[in-house]
């Protein structure tokens, strides 16, 4: 039976999945007014567990890419000045700021941008306070890099599942790099009596073991586990609220009914991993 997502892989099925007694998952969280995607408690050993971060969608409509001005070639930085670069430079650490508040770039992409410019005004600004005469300026203020920073520490999607609310076996995966049971298992078995008590939830984020990100996008019916090597911008989770609601919105009479099975659904998910 072919998936909507190649490869899938489901997991065996598990006595987890079969809520003994009273209709609660074992295992389930004894205070449902907290919310499962928020952790409550340190681990062991005294350090603080990362917060989870309400995901937010940026309130402006965000520029395409085409519009971010690129930077100034060799030649045009060779036709300023000493203080016409470092205004350059100041532009420059300006728009990444406000790429990052418009969410097309993540904090890593941020720092690693702003930290690229402001050292080289920071050198420049330095060789000038020693010799104003001195053309060394030049060699430093050559553009570059930053491209390059943007596609290092972008987020790249890892690992995607999604789920029937109160289950932990999902309808769907892909990818190779799942995020661990001890990150994801909790935030299933708690979702569903949360969402009765405290209504629709939005997406959350939170960073997990070995630096990666876990997505949680939960739904009426379902709920979508995504896992990014790094922060995800906000862009990026937006896209992801997105294809859930839209996955929610096209199969709304077969989950209604309880039909679960990936021959009767449709994906949107499926544009993550189609170029």
């Amino acid at each position: 039976m072919s998936s909507p997502f190649e490869p899938l892989q489901p997991p065996s099925s598990s006595s987890a999945d079969n809520p003994p007694g009273n209709g609660q998952p074992a295992g389930a969280v004894e205070e449902p007014s907290r919310s499962p995607i928020r952790p409550t408690h340190p681990p062991a050993g005294g350090a603080s567990r990362p917060r989870l971060v309400p995901a937010k969608p940026p309130t402006d409509a965000a520029e395409p890419e085409a519009d971010r001005p690129a930077d100034r070639s060799p030649s045009q930085i060779a036709g300023l000045n000493p203080q016409e670069t470092i205004a350059h430079l100041r532009e420059r650490m300006a728009q990444a700021a406000e790429e990052f508040a418009a969410g097309k770039i993540n904090r890593a992409q941020f720092h690693a941008i702003y930290n690229r410019y402001g050292e080289q005004r920071r050198i420049i600004e330095g060789l000038l306070a020693r010799d104003p005469q001195s053309n060394a300026w030049k060699a430093v203020a050559r553009p570059g890099h930053t491209s390059f920073l943007r596609q290092h520490f972008e987020a790249r999607l890892q690992f995607y599942a999604l789920f029937i609310l109160g289950r932990l076996t999902p309808i769907v995966q892909h990818g190779t790099r799942p995020p661990r049971p001890t990150d994801v298992v909790p935030i299933l078995r708690a979702l569903p009596g949360f969402l009765r008590k405290k209504g629709p939830l939005g997406p959350a984020k939170k960073r997990v073991t070995g630096g990666n990100w876990l997505v949680i996008v939960p739904g009426t019916h379902t709920v979508s586990i995504v896992l990014y090597s790094l922060e995800p911008s906000a862009q990026q989770l937006s896209q992801i609220e997105d294809l859930h609601s839209d996955f929610e919105r096209a199969n709304v009479h077969a989950l209604a009914r309880e039909e679960y099975t990936p021959e009767r659904l449709v994906f949107p998910q499926r544009a993550l991993f189609e170029a």
